[in-house]
């Protein structure tokens, strides 16, 4: 129920409200537009509200859902992804899940930083998750650091630099962290 570009808009993401996330491409042979699902089944059990490339490979998405779960999963396409940068520059699968993050409720939404270290997602229990994306490899345990916000959940947000993110919900009013 979520859409985003890569960076550097020739591959597309779309998180489903079956649960499914695809990840998709110009196909130059047939003229048209082509997505497949990141693994054969879906991944999440509820609703995808929120997919977002990291910005600096395009190789990897992550998810977030009402599930109460966000994946990190890679999206390598070889015919696509000949650069990148950051810590996921080097991912050359498609469909594996690099991190997964319970949470207590809903996964409204998620952002990455600039450079990719530190994944922010809000959950509707209104805490605020920072998952420092630098800590550790492939398979390690990464374990965010939370924030309780005062108010009602958080609906949106970016990550406007390094050390600032910014994000609007129920409350009708913006925040900056």
């Amino acid at each position: 129920m979520d859409a985003s570009w890569n960076h550097r808009g020739d591959k597309f993401c779309v998180g489903t409200a079956s649960g499914q996330v695809f990840s998709g491409m110009y196909n130059q042979e047939n003229s048209f537009w082509v997505a497949t699902g990141l693994q054969d089944k879906p991944m999440h059990k509820d609703s995808v509200l929120c997919v977002r490339f990291d910005p600096l490979s395009g190789r990897v998405v992550a998810s977030a859902s009402a599930d109460g779960v966000v994946y990190v999963t890679t999206c390598f396409d070889e015919s696509i992804d000949k650069d990148g940068s950051g810590p996921f520059a080097s991912v050359n699968t498609e469909g594996e899940i690099l991190y997964k993050f319970n949470v207590n409720s809903w996964a409204n939404t998620l952002s990455w930083t600039p450079s990719c270290n530190t994944l922010i997602f809000a959950s509707h229990d209104c805490m605020l998750h920072f998952a420092d994306m630098s800590a550790g490899e492939k398979g390690d345990k990464v374990k965010p650091e939370k924030l309780m916000i005062q108010g009602s959940p958080l609906v949106n947000g970016r990550a406007v630099n390094e050390n600032s993110y910014v994000a609007c919900g129920f409350d009708k009013a913006p925040f900056l962290f």
